[in-house]
């Protein structure tokens, strides 16, 4: 599940930043990381799936030293440690975690993704990979898929129908858009 294994990073980022280390995590993992680095005083970076240029050199360079991003036994280990030591329960220990839910899906299109998304970007959060619509703890990133046929919609609130609502209320505006473009064409 999604959830868990953001909520097990999360957990051992923490720690991490609690130690003292900046930490890396990619552009969709959840904003709840964000809370974790403001208590701790610490920066979370985050790097691209698939970069254009080298902006996110250092956010990348910063992940390949922290295996836990990328290996599932290294990241279980490392949570279980953390929370063994904490002398609590996993589900107690979770259950100090702020619950973000995240509903994500693919939407198939039939125009550049770069037209749609420099489109949705005015006024909204650009970076070089995708676009954030709304505020940390109700938002969505749009990200292109890499053969650049669909969106990926990454949507996170602190409820369901929240995150649900988000991406239909996307997902509405970009099927405007495509139908708006279909018939100038």
């Amino acid at each position: 599940e999604k959830a868990g294994f953001s909520k097990l990073v999360t957990i051992v980022a923490r720690d991490v930043m609690e130690r003292g280390f900046d930490v890396a995590v990619p552009l969709e993992f959840p904003s709840i990381i964000e809370e974790a680095a403001k208590v701790t005083g610490r920066t979370v970076l985050r790097y691209y799936q698939c970069t254009n240029d080298n902006s996110d050199r250092h956010a990348r360079e910063l992940a390949s030293v922290q295996p836990f991003l990328f290996d599932g036994l290294i990241l279980a280990l490392n949570a279980l440690e953390i929370i063994s030591s904490s002398y609590i329960g996993l589900g107690q220990f979770l259950e100090t975690m702020p619950e973000l839910v995240t509903e994500n899906r693919f939407l198939k299109i039939h125009c550049p993704p770069q037209r749609i998304l420099s489109s949705l970007a005015s006024g909204a959060n650009g970076v070089t990979e995708g676009v954030f619509l709304g505020e940390k703890g109700n938002r969505v990133l749009l990200r292109s898929s890499r053969n650049g046929d669909g969106l990926f919609m990454f949507a996170e609130s602190y409820s369901q129908e929240t995150a649900k609502a988000l991406c239909d209320s996307v997902e509405a505006k970009v099927r405007e858009m495509m139908k708006a473009d279909g018939n100038r064409g």
